[in-house]
């Protein structure tokens, strides 16, 4: 079968041959600019990720990476930092008595207690403070220690497996997560995770040990005050609720406002040669400075909304005092 050259084949076919060739009009026209701008909007959504309500974890997953020995530790630190809130309690109670024996008077003059009793014990004034002191001074560097040593210990593992989890991701991963901004999000992602597994958290037991304390012993020997300060007890929820909601929500936008810039700025130094023959200077600062002025207003806001939960809070006390 004899071959076909290929000016026949171009002749044969007239979609092929230059001269013939003319652009497509009408309802074929329309469906190819169509067709195109489909697969445009396909891959921005594909680049574009939506953003949806962002997970969160519990106790569990926070804990996942914890061996027996780092439970043992956060199990011994708990009561600790239970007995370190009774023993702040105590110490004041102690004070407080201290204060009320002092405006007694007597015909000698001023009296002052040289003991104290608490029940059946009864021992001199300034050996209740240094036992109690002491005793808080232990418990509380037990707990803090244990705390962190079981807290770097779960970091290590975290970033083991932040680096594990990233390289086994498909290339498609890297189309919907912009490498330049990994590095920054994982060190903002790890120092969350570190605040989390700090002895903050542990401080929750050492709070609710003071307030179930305080409140016993507020009921024990005056009711009426104890009532007054149970009524104006809405206002420390209201700032502290304030500022957990600054701190948990704000952070992200700060994250992404600094995670932005980091990708900026690593991209144009990869090519700085090429920004630089280009003049591209001005156009990166620019671009830079807009990534950090995002993180600025970020910050700025949940500053103010910390600072005025902070207000709240402390004036809690002043309110209390009016009122009682």
């Amino acid at each position: 079968m004899p071959r076909k050259s290929r000016r026949t084949v171009q002749r044969a076919d007239p979609a092929l041959d230059r001269r013939t060739w003319r652009p497509p009009t009408g309802r074929v026209a329309r469906a190819a600019t169509a067709s195109e701008a489909e697969g445009e909007a396909s891959a921005t959504a594909r680049k574009t990720p939506k953003k949806g309500k962002e997970p969160k974890i519990g106790l569990r997953q926070l804990l996942q990476f914890a061996t027996p020995l780092d439970y043992l530790c956060l199990l011994i630190a708990v009561p600790c930092a239970a007995g370190t809130g009774f023993l702040q309690v105590s110490i004041l109670f102690i004070f407080g008595a201290l204060l009320d024996s002092l405006g007694s008077t007597s015909a000698t003059g001023v009296h002052v207690p040289e003991t104290f009793s608490l029940g059946s014990w009864e021992m001199p004034l300034w050996l209740w403070f240094v036992c109690l002191g002491l005793g808080q001074w232990m418990l509380c560097t037990v707990y803090n220690g244990l705390t962190d040593t079981a807290k770097e210990r779960m970091i290590v593992r975290y970033k083991l497996a932040y680096v594990k989890a990233i390289l086994r991701q498909d290339i498609g991963w890297y189309d919907t997560n912009n490498p330049l901004q990994l590095s920054t999000r994982i060190g903002e992602g790890l120092k969350t995770i570190e605040e989390a597994l700090s002895p903050k958290a542990v401080i929750l037991f050492e709070w609710l040990a003071m307030a179930v304390t305080g409140w016993v012993l507020c009921f024990t020997y005056e009711w009426r005050v104890a009532l007054v300060i149970l009524a104006c007890s809405p206002l420390v929820l209201l700032g502290g609720a304030l500022m957990g909601y600054a701190q948990q929500n704000g952070q992200k936008s700060v994250v992404d406002g600094y995670a932005e810039a980091g990708a900026i700025a690593t991209e144009v130094l990869g090519a700085v040669r090429t920004v630089a023959s280009l003049g591209l200077e001005t156009l990166s600062k620019s671009r830079y400075d807009a990534a950090l002025h995002k993180a600025q207003r970020a910050g700025i806001k949940v500053s103010l909304l910390v600072g005025l939960g902070m207000a709240i809070l402390f004036s809690a006390p002043n309110v209390m005092m009016g009122a009682g």
